[in-house]
């Protein structure tokens, strides 16, 4: 096995979180098996124990209900379906895209507020984790801030006035990078064009739960242009789920499972339009979730390589998020 700990210059990675995750399942059953999971998923009440213990109530009930609802709907209805991802014959994105279809032929319809209230409590760990790092930045008259990704951009708008307020500058410049998004007034737009083209430097860019939904093919190409525009001395925190390095194929396949559908059910909660906005419904939708090996491969193609890297998790069981925390440092 490869060992990315020494590559990457970081302490050996350990996902404390999804261990745990897997130790819940070993709970209910005696053995785990492709066709003994998706047999647990089709008894509803054990289920829903289940995930319970593994929500640790974390994620309101709005949302832990509905995930155990569709999902156990969908087993019922699609189980060879299931056990042929689990067994490695059909992609997670294909799984998802069928189930999405099927949510929506059941006439699937979630309510937004609702979901982003369920999510408080897991968007405060990661809050809290990305001001912990803003918090090591030096002081300085104006920071670019980018939200690579950014929808909205008002989680982006809330980091800079959070940098204003803690002193490290008097005045935050946001930029953004999503050719999908809805606009805000106050966010420069850029295009990948325009970061060529013009002298922009960033001081802190922020890519938080939106690399696994770029498409292989475009993911680093893109995000690389834009680190490569970066200060010395900045700063660019990636926040995705948890990483699996050292599970068997199975157990990734169940917890990758489970964060997928459950990040389905949460997208379905905020934009169901665009799940819509396509010729065949759910076929825009792409999932592809990072590994270590990822990372490594991006810390190579950027262009000053004298750089702190660092990966780690904060919790909670489930959803985990991973961050990779990346400071460029002057040659």
């Amino acid at each position: 096995m490869t060992n990315f700990a020494s590559l990457i210059n970081m302490d050996i990675y350990v996902n404390k979180f999804t261990t745990r995750f897997f130790s819940i399942f070993e709970k209910y059953l005696s053995k785990v098996t492709p066709e003994s999971l998706v047999n647990l998923l089709q008894q509803k009440n054990d289920f829903k124990n289940l995930f319970k213990r593994l929500n640790n109530e974390i994620f309101g009930a709005y949302l832990c209900d509905n995930f155990v609802y569709w999902l156990n709907n969908y087993v019922i209805s699609q189980p060879f379906y299931c056990i042929d991802y689990l067994k490695g014959n059909t992609t997670l994105n294909d799984l998802c895209n069928n189930f999405i279809q099927f949510c929506f032929k059941q006439k699937i319809s979630l309510d937004s507020v609702k979901a982003l209230t369920a999510f408080q409590k897991h968007n405060l760990l990661t809050d809290k984790a990305i001001k912990i790092e803003l918090n090591k930045i030096k002081n300085k008259e104006t920071i670019n801030l980018l939200g690579f990704g950014l929808g909205d951009g008002e989680y982006e708008k809330s980091l800079a006035k959070y940098l204003i307020a803690i002193g490290k500058t008097r005045k935050v410049i946001l930029y953004g990078y999503d050719p999908y998004s809805r606009k805000n007034f106050d966010i420069e737009y850029l295009t990948i064009d325009k970061i060529n083209n013009d002298k922009i430097v960033f001081d802190v860019i922020i890519a938080r739960w939106v690399l696994h939904h770029i498409e292989l093919k475009y993911r680093w190409n893109d995000f690389i242009k834009c680190v490569n525009r970066i200060n010395f001395g900045s700063k660019i925190i990636i926040i995705e789920h948890g990483f699996l390095m050292y599970a068997s194929l199975l157990y990734e396949r169940i917890y990758i499972l489970f964060t997928a559908i459950f990040d389905v059910i949460t997208n379905i909660s905020l934009r169901p339009e665009y799940f819509l906005d396509s010729p065949e419904i759910g076929k825009n939708f792409y999932i592809n979730y990072l590994q270590m090996k990822d990372f490594l491969n991006f810390k190579q193609t950027i262009i000053n390589n004298n750089i702190d890297f660092k990966v780690y998790d904060i919790g909670p069981d489930f959803l985990n998020q991973t961050i990779c925390r990346i400071d460029m440092v002057k040659n």
